[in-house]
């Protein structure tokens, strides 16, 4: 066996001390400035997905009282976005007379959207007509919630395909009998849906004639019906912020 001489003795021991050292010193400058960069970096990171998770809910915006009582008598009122517009028209006998037909309508439209909320009562005559048997059948979407403020009534949105509107889906919000409501369902006709919503209100007049109550929503170019040429955007729209206004201003009437 090979022996060391005294002087390459101590050569091997500087050796080995001095990879022993390197490696010390390598684990130290690792630990302290490389690893704890690294998890620095990560806590970073996650702080900053953490602070964008967050979501500022939007303000409540003001809202207006319109009082319906200028021809009826007691009314009706209900509240909608103060940025909103407002406008009213009436035809017919005034005052109101037993043996007439009297009307007022109040429309509110909002400043883009292009939809209009369509709130009418009337005493006397007549509204609506047959259902056209082709329009059985034909609800893609409907859902309802009972209105707090009249009894009888409530908050109906459907969404149906309309032969006579090029198949366009149309869309349509307002005020209904809670009754059939809860009877409505996908498949149903929308004739269904669009009489329960004129339904008889004694309230809103002192002449012993019954007086209805027509509530929709209509496009800006005055159609009776908000329409889109697929169901997506159509459902896209009754999700939209606009549409939860427009429910909320039918859920105010009272």
């Amino acid at each position: 066996m090979k022996k060391f001489r005294r002087g390459e003795a101590h050569t091997v021991i500087i050796i080995v001390l001095a990879v022993a050292l390197l490696g010390t010193l390598g684990y130290i400058f690792y630990a302290n400035f490389i690893a704890k960069k690294a998890d620095t970096g990560k806590q970073d990171s996650g702080d900053s997905k953490v602070a964008e998770t967050p979501k500022q809910e939007a303000p409540n915006e003001e809202l207006t009282t319109v009082t319906l009582n200028d021809i009826f008598n007691p009314g009706l009122e209900y509240k909608y976005p103060k940025s909103w517009s407002e406008k009213r028209t009436s035809a017919g006998y005034i005052p109101i007379t037993e043996d007439g037909t009297t009307v007022q309508t109040s429309t509110v439209s909002t400043n883009s959207d292009k939809v209009r909320v369509k709130i009418a009562m009337m005493v006397g005559g007549g509204i609506g007509g047959a259902c056209n048997p082709d329009e059985v059948n034909n609800i893609d979407w409907f859902a309802y919630e009972k209105s707090k403020n009249l009894t009888g009534f409530a908050y109906v949105e459907y969404i149906y395909q309309d032969k006579y509107t090029n198949n366009q889906w149309v869309v349509q919000q307002g005020l209904g009998s809670s009754d059939t409501a809860t009877g409505i369902k996908a498949g149903d006709s929308s004739c269904n849906v669009r009489y329960a919503t004129i339904t008889p209100l004694p309230k809103i007049t002192t002449v012993g004639a019954g007086a209805m109550l027509n509530t929709s929503i209509i496009d800006s170019s005055e159609q009776d019906w908000v329409s889109f040429d697929t169901l997506a955007k159509a459902k896209a729209y009754l999700a939209s912020d606009t549409a939860e206004k427009v429910k909320q201003i039918f859920l105010s009437v009272q």
